[in-house]
């Protein structure tokens, strides 16, 4: 009896503390705010890489960085595919490409601008430009109603020209300046082309040496395809192959005769040429040099500025 009555003052006093000391190795630890911010840091890092992004069109994706390559699969608009964040420059030497994961080891690339919030950046596409996030972004965004694998540009061109004409006993030249347009985009989201049209009206000149007054126009107009011979991060080096179209029209009055006379004819040919492209922020700067071949042979020197839209 005497040892239970000593017993229980001992339990009473023991048993609090153990339990006590229980609870405290049974509580999770605490990280200190330090180890949270380097955590997070990392996770940052991380998450920094790669990508969620939402198709703003539908869009295929390449095997390769490179429009001529295989297309392994097919999206629809506002669906969601994981992503690097990184471009990939196009092989080729056209566009700028992300890589994205279809699946656990397969790969493919999609064109920068299928994705909502971004824009087409390199060599004949439009650089990345960021928007205000009001009413004006999402009047852009329904703006987007163009083929995003399609990047293009349009600008004037000056030439220099050798201008011909044969005629029954001899054959006229004279230095010609055209004026015109030029257009570069992709056919069928693959094919690179150029739609040029030129015009000159002092190529009348050529009859100076036998006619004392003459007027008239030559207009050409081609539609070529071009081939990288070199390529670096800011300019190109291509060869021009195509068709080409002209027509020429004048009205002359010849020395010793009163009588004005017209000549006009279309004809149909050939161009082949080589140039060099430049890109200056949101412009292509180019150089070419260009053998026509319809009615007559003729060499022209062509400088041409393009914006991309």
């Amino acid at each position: 009896m005497k040892t239970k009555k000593l017993l229980y003052p001992l339990i009473y006093f023991f048993l609090p503390l153990t339990l006590f000391s229980f609870n405290a190795q049974s509580k999770p630890k605490k990280f200190s705010s330090q180890t949270r911010s380097v955590r997070k840091k990392n996770s940052s890092k991380r998450n920094k890489s790669t990508k969620v992004f939402v198709f703003s069109k539908s869009a295929i994706v390449y095997g390769r960085p490179n429009f001529d390559s295989e297309v392994i699969a097919k999206f629809s608009k506002g669906s969601k595919i994981l992503g690097a964040v990184k471009k990939t420059a196009g092989t080729d030497g056209f566009g700028l490409f992300h890589k994205v994961r279809l699946k656990k080891g397969v790969y493919g690339y999609v064109i920068d601008t299928s994705f909502a919030g971004f824009k087409a950046d390199g060599l004949f596409n439009k650089p990345q430009k960021t928007k205000r996030k009001d009413f004006f972004s999402k009047r852009a965004r329904s703006e987007k109603s163009r083929s995003s694998k399609a990047p293009r540009s349009i600008g004037l061109s000056y030439a220099l020209s050798n201008y011909k004409l044969k005629t029954s006993n001899q054959e006229l030249k004279t230095r010609a300046s055209f004026y015109g347009l030029k257009y570069t985009g992709l056919w069928n989201n693959k094919f690179p082309i150029d739609v040029s049209l030129m015009y000159s009206s002092n190529a009348s000149d050529l009859f100076k040496s036998v006619a004392f007054e003459s007027s008239g126009f030559v207009l050409l107009m081609d539609l070529t395809t071009f081939f990288t011979l070199y390529k670096a991060k800011s300019y190109m080096a291509y060869l021009n192959l195509g068709g080409l179209a002209s027509y020429y029209s004048f009205n002359f009055n010849l020395i010793g005769d009163t009588q004005a006379r017209e000549s006009s004819k279309t004809s149909i040919g050939y161009v082949a040429g080589l140039g060099v492209a430049f890109n200056i922020n949101s412009f292509i700067l180019r150089t070419e040099a260009r053998y026509f071949k319809d009615h007559d042979s003729q060499l022209m020197a062509i400088l041409s500025l393009q914006r991309f839209f």
